[in-house]
């Protein structure tokens, strides 16, 4: 991998931290004076915490280009010129804006993702379209000096940081893979030390297998289900590999052959999912709007409990409606077209529902948009957040968007455009905070955050970091 010189791309600068009053006021066809409100709002509440300064945000690095993709991790900011082979990776330090390293991929590689686990960045190229076998590079963040590379891609980040999973020779799911050719190579996980590259252990993965795993701890797994073809569910433990528990699960067998669209009185394969400490086996029965939910502790597979949930939309009765299980917060969610239903995780009672759509959930909150505003999809409006336990709304959000959803170990982006300006906040939904971080002059979007930096990429297609300071 060489490392090539690069153009300055920095342009330092200020920006606003306060919303104008008549930035929203006048113009309440598009903007209403939710925003203003809401925030009043909140502070009457008691969600925002008085004794903090008010957050500024300050720009770090602004491209003087459109690049093809761009991903912020901690405070380093990736950004990748080029979608084809070969591709040129930038590394900027968010801290003082200079740039870190400039590396291109070999002639025949086209990198297209970057993932960041402390010291080490790993540069990853598109699984299902490189070449096989694929091979990640791994890179000392600092840096950019090659520290191993390896055939794989990362797929999951292991809790404590120390091990990550990467599937070999490419991904184990997605990409269409579900009924792969019988005559495809064995797919492995192998558990890899982020900072050696040295093979902590590796399993073969079953053929067609799907794979359950919950992000309790941010986007760092410990545990992950494997179901096989035959409907056997396998749990292991990503810090040492080993099966905890198994168990066949007839209902979740594969048929032989891809499935066509079920009508309304077809079977339907149940799904597996898993939230916390249970796995979830959900489906539906044929020709009504009943889910069945039948749990399992993650570990084991020991049974825990059962419960039927019904009323979940016409649509379902007539197979069309999409659900699934999951966690939300500290509670459990079965999500609907039309419903989503929140349940205790302990015994499955039905604690409250809801026709509104759920963006994020941290604790005992959670963030929800109104799916009957018009507004376009990647941007949610209509926001309210509610108390998770309960349901009751506890501000009222009306007038922002969703920029980046966010979560247990992240906030929330708002933001929302007037008068050529683009105003942002972080909505930390675990404490309930909602703070004004400021604007910048222009309309921007594709946004990713942290909680010390966000970017988003403007109209143009140029991209700025922003440093949010307290």
């Amino acid at each position: 991998m060489a490392v090539v010189p690069a153009e300055p791309l920095i342009d330092l600068g200020e920006l606003s931290d306060r919303v104008p009053v008549d930035a929203v006021d006048r113009d309440p066809a598009r903007w209403p004076r939710g925003p203003l409100i809401a925030l009043v709002l909140l502070l009457a509440a008691g969600l925002l915490v008085a004794d903090r300064a008010p957050v500024r945000l300050r720009t770090a690095v602004t491209t003087s280009y459109a690049p093809a993709t761009y991903h912020l991790a901690g405070d380093v900011l990736y950004v990748f010129d080029e979608a084809y082979a070969p591709t040129r990776v930038k590394a900027y330090h968010l801290t003082d804006g200079r740039l870190m390293w400039d590396v291109v991929s070999p002639r025949a590689v086209a990198y297209d993702q970057a993932a960041r686990i402390g010291d080490v960045t790993f540069l990853v190229p598109n699984p299902c379209t490189a070449a096989s076998p694929v091979e990640t590079v791994a890179l000392d963040t600092g840096s950019g000096r090659e520290l191993w590379r390896r055939e794989g891609i990362p797929e999951e980040r292991v809790h404590g940081d120390r091990l990550v999973v990467m599937g070999r020779p490419g991904p184990s799911h997605g990409c269409g893979g579900l009924f792969a050719d019988v005559v495809a190579p064995p797919v492995f996980w192998d558990a890899v030390e982020v900072a050696t590259g040295r093979l902590a252990w590796s399993f073969q993965v079953p053929h067609a297998a799907r794979v359950a795993y919950d992000y309790a701890d941010g986007d760092h797994l410990r545990y992950a289900v494997m179901i096989a073809a035959d409907g056997t569910a396998t749990t292991h433990d990503l810090r040492t590999g080993a099966a905890t528990g198994t168990l066949r699960l007839p209902a979740l067998a594969l048929p032989p052959t891809p499935a066509t669209v079920p009508d309304s009185t077809s079977p339907v394969t149940p799904d597996l999912d898993v939230a916390g400490d249970l796995a979830l086996m959900v489906g539906r029965r044929p020709g009504t709007s009943l889910i069945d939910v039948v749990t399992y502790d993650l570990r084991t597979f020991a049974p825990r409990w059962t419960h039927t949930v019904d009323n979940m939309g016409p649509d379902l009765r007539e197979g069309r409606d999409y659900y699934g299980a999951g966690r939300c917060g500290d509670r459990l969610c079965l999500f609907g077209s039309a419903v989503t239903v929140v349940l205790d995780p302990r015994d499955g009672r039905e604690l409250w529902r809801t026709r509104l759509t759920m963006i994020a959930a941290a604790g005992d909150r959670v963030l929800t948009a109104d799916p009957e505003v018009p507004e376009s999809q990647d941007k949610p409006s209509g926001l309210t957040l509610h108390r998770l336990r309960t349901g009751r709304p506890v501000a009222d959000l009306a007038g922002w968007q969703v920029m980046v959803g966010g979560g247990d170990t992240s906030p929330a982006l708002l933001g929302f455009t007037a008068r050529n300006q683009t105003w942002l906040a972080m909505a930390d939904l675990r404490t309930g905070e909602i703070l004004p971080i400021g604007s910048a002059t222009g309309w921007y979007g594709s946004c990713e955050a942290g909680r010390q930096y966000v970017a988003c990429r403007r109209l143009d297609g140029s991209v700025r970091a922003w440093r949010v300071t307290g």
